[in-house]
Order: C-alpha cells, then sequence, then structure tokens
C-alpha cells in the first residue's frame, strides 16, 4: 500500500504510476484544496451573520485599509487587482455592495472614465463591529499552529502563490 493510499484514504487502484512513486506533492494538492475548502465553508457560515460573503468582505477590508491610510475610495480595476478578480466579477461585487448600501461609486474627479468605489458608513459600522469578532475567529482556527509553523506556513504559500503567478496581490495588496 502507498502512503498516499495510506494518509488520505484514496484506493489504491484510483492512484496512478505517478502518485505512486511522488506521493507528496499529491497529498500537498489534496490537503490544500481540502483546507482550502473547509476554511471556505467555515468563513462563508461566519459572515452570514452579517449578511456578508467572503468576497464582498474582501472588497470592505482594502477599501478600510485604504481609509485608515489616508484614501478614501480606490478604482474598481486596483482592488480587482488586489483580490485577482476579474472586471465583470469585480462589476458584480460592487454592484451588490452599492445595493446594499455598503459603498458608493462615483466619477474619479481627475478622469471621469475612473470609477472610485468609496465605503459609506454604514460599511464602517459593520467593518467595527465586525472585525473583532472576526479576527479572533481565525486566531481561533489556526490555534493548533505555534507562531514559527504559521510564519512556515505562511512563506510556503507565497512561494506557491508566486510559482502560481499571484505576485501583483502579494505586493501591492492588504
Amino acid at each position: 500500500m502507498s502512503p498516499l493510499s495510506e494518509t488520505h484514504r484514496i484506493p489504491e487502484p484510483m492512484l496512478n504510476d505517478f502518485e505512486r512513486s511522488h506521493p507528496q506533492p499529491m497529498a500537498l494538492l489534496i490537503n490544500l484544496l481540502r483546507v482550502g475548502a473547509l476554511l471556505d465553508k467555515e468563513i462563508t457560515e461566519y459572515l452570514s451573520r452579517y449578511d456578508l460573503t467572503g468576497p464582498q468582505v474582501g472588497v470592505l477590508r482594502i477599501l478600510h485599509y485604504y481609509y485608515e491610510h489616508g484614501r478614501d475610495g480606490m478604482p474598481l480595476s486596483e482592488i480587482g487587482d488586489c483580490l485577482a478578480v476579474t472586471k465583470a466579477n469585480m462589476t458584480g461585487l460592487v454592484d451588490r455592495l452599492e445595493r446594499d448600501g455598503l459603498v458608493v461609486r462615483e466619477s474619479d474627479a481627475s478622469d471621469r472614465r475612473i470609477k472610485r468605489v468609496r465605503l459609506t458608513l454604514k460599511a464602517h459600522d459593520i467593518h467595527s463591529r465586525m472585525k473583532p469578532g472576526f479576527i479572533q475567529h481565525l486566531s481561533d482556527l489556526m490555534s493548533p499552529l505555534s507562531g514559527s509553523e504559521k510564519d512556515q506556513l505562511l512563506s510556503s504559500l507565497i512561494k506557491i502563490r508566486r510559482v502560481l503567478g499571484d505576485t501583483s496581490a502579494l505586493d501591492s495588496c492588504t
């Protein structure tokens, strides 16, 4: 029996030659995908208390960060770059946030073709109520890892993101 079959309950006949001879990359992939799906489910359930989705919170988090650093509003394209979201998806996401009264879209004063997205007072209020509990929830989820394990995991994930070409969000976004 292969290590991949033993540790991940994959029936031996389902393993191909590569998986049998290189079990570690496949085990890493399976675990990364599983953890990603489980975290997505956990975060979705938590955020539903505020009638928000993960991508919506991503937009609010970015806008709030820049607001705290003296920048009230950002072009739609910059937010999309930070979230690695297409222009079409970004437009729909901001449409829903605008409909819910959390952001407003305004033409840029220097270039009216550019649409800037800005948080509303309602968004600032939700952010201030949600953030402490959300951070504690994330801390609780990550509590099985020591500080050095968290640092190593983060470093490893950033390396994988770079290999996959995800560099813009690593350098310019919060």
